[in-house]
């Protein structure tokens, strides 16, 4: 099941526009496990959107840790012309400091994913 979450920060969340907080979606994720416990999960992140600090960052990679997605799409912010994001944020994260957190989320994401079991 794919579930896009693309921060697991609120304010980054808020910033980008998406509907849901973290607290939601961890309490959906809880639900979907319970209700099907070998459900392999799969989710998109975004890094290094405008404003975000570490401890925004951080607060991804906490989420990260506490899912074990199988699968994930971890991609690095960039402005868009025309874009809701381009209009109100100033693109402030360095290119160095986006692929540096693109990179430790990757390696947290390999990791700490759950192993797909395979049937024969």
């Amino acid at each position: 099941l794919h579930l896009p979450v693309q921060s697991g920060d609120n304010e980054i969340l808020k910033k980008m526009g998406r509907r849901h907080r973290r607290e939601d979606y961890l309490e959906l994720v809880d639900e979907i496990k319970e209700a099907v416990p070998e459900i392999e999960l799969g989710s998109d992140f975004i890094v290094g959107f405008p404003g975000e600090t570490e401890e925004q960052f951080l607060n991804t990679v906490d989420l990260v840790k506490r899912v074990g997605f199988n699968v994930a799409f971890i991609s690095i912010f960039s402005s868009r012309e025309g874009t809701a994001s381009q209009r109100m944020y100033k693109d402030d994260v360095s290119r160095m400091e986006k692929h540096r957190r693109h990179a430790y989320l990757t390696k947290v994401w390999q990791e700490t994913k759950k192993k797909i079991k395979v049937k024969v």
